[in-house]
């Protein structure tokens, strides 16, 4: 089913709803600003290549952290990549070694430990489960749209609601 505009923003805005009022949370994840909370400057760079999305950075001390997204990357995509780079960073880092941390974001890790934990904070399978059961003629396109995701992390998600 082909929708306008407007009926785009007020599905979305009738998901979104649905959500707050099953979960009393809002769907979306400010990513920028969890990064943020968490002492990280973000920053972008085209300088990063085809296969690198993301390059992080964390000082022996812990009182520099830093992570530099791939700026040609879509946005759906940064803000999947920087979520898996706060996942792998929440998952791997220990301050208590007294050293650097280094992390490289690649296009071959989407589906590590780091890359499921991002999916779903990004696209809680139950929010998913809830969308998809209330609005009976929700789209692919309109999915993505709604959760801000590429079509590789939604369609992931749905498979995964599946196989429950």
């Amino acid at each position: 089913m082909d929708f306008t505009e407007a009926q785009l923003q007020e599905r979305a805005k009738e998901m979104s709803e649905a959500i707050k009022r099953a979960y009393h949370e809002d769907a979306n994840v400010d990513v920028d600003h969890m990064a943020k909370a968490m002492g990280f400057e973000v920053t972008k760079s085209d300088e990063l290549g085809l296969v690198v999305n993301a390059q992080m950075y964390v000082s022996a001390d812990g009182t520099e952290k830093r992570i530099v997204m791939n700026a040609k990357s879509s946005p759906a995509w940064q803000k999947f990549n920087l979520m898996r780079a706060l996942a792998s960073y929440l998952l791997h880092y220990q301050p208590e070694n007294g050293e650097e941390y280094r992390q490289e974001v690649s296009c071959d890790e989407q589906d590590g430990m780091a890359g499921t934990l991002a999916m779903n904070v990004l696209v809680p399978t139950q929010y998913l489960r809830t969308i998809t059961t209330l609005f009976q003629d929700w789209t692919i396109p309109e999915l993505e749209r709604f959760f801000n995701m590429p079509n590789y992390i939604i369609t992931t998600q749905l498979r995964a609601i599946e196989a429950m």
